[in-house]
């Protein structure tokens, strides 16, 4: 049952998609087409999940539900974000990139470039992040970006580009 993203509690599970391209509005609109059925239709063990979801910042896609998922209906929400995936041409179950705030743009870096990013000062420890390993909803509202200082990415920093973080 689809309910407006801003009303699940807290402890509602979560899961964050991100592109590395700006979402388009055209692509917008196909992606709210799609998950408003989905959701609407989303179940588990024959009990409908109430969820919602968000698109935020042109580039991530929120999607959280209320208690009750299961595996396989965790499978039907990754069949669903294919289909927008093929639908739209975007890129949006990359799970090797890493969402940094740049100003008012995101840059997308793979995992295994941090540490180059890093020595090349193209990040430091007051570069912020997207808390993208948040599990719960709960966790975004309270901290939706994160400073690389503080976060898991702080070993990927040399010691020329460390700011002390206290």
């Amino acid at each position: 049952m689809l309910v407006p993203i801003q009303t699940l509690p807290d402890s509602s599970k979560l899961w964050i998609f991100q592109s590395p391209t700006p979402i388009s509005p055209s692509d917008e609109n196909q992606i709210h087409t799609i998950l408003k059925a989905f959701i609407n239709t989303w179940e588990a063990h024959g009990k409908p999940l109430q969820a919602g979801f968000e698109v935020r910042e042109h580039h991530f896609i929120l999607i959280a539900a209320n208690d009750g998922t299961t595996g396989c209906s965790i499978d039907k929400l990754m069949r669903a974000i294919a289909e927008i995936e093929t639908q739209t041409n975007l890129v949006l179950q990359n799970n090797d990139l890493v969402a940094l705030k740049n100003e008012s743009h995101y840059q997308f870096f793979p995992f295994t470039k941090l540490k180059e990013a890093a020595e090349n000062q193209q990040i430091n420890a007051e570069t912020e992040l997207i808390n993208k390993q948040a599990t719960q909803l709960g966790e975004i509202r309270a901290q939706w970006l994160i400073k690389v200082g503080e976060s898991w990415a702080k070993r990927y920093l040399t010691t020329t580009n460390t700011i002390a973080t206290s």
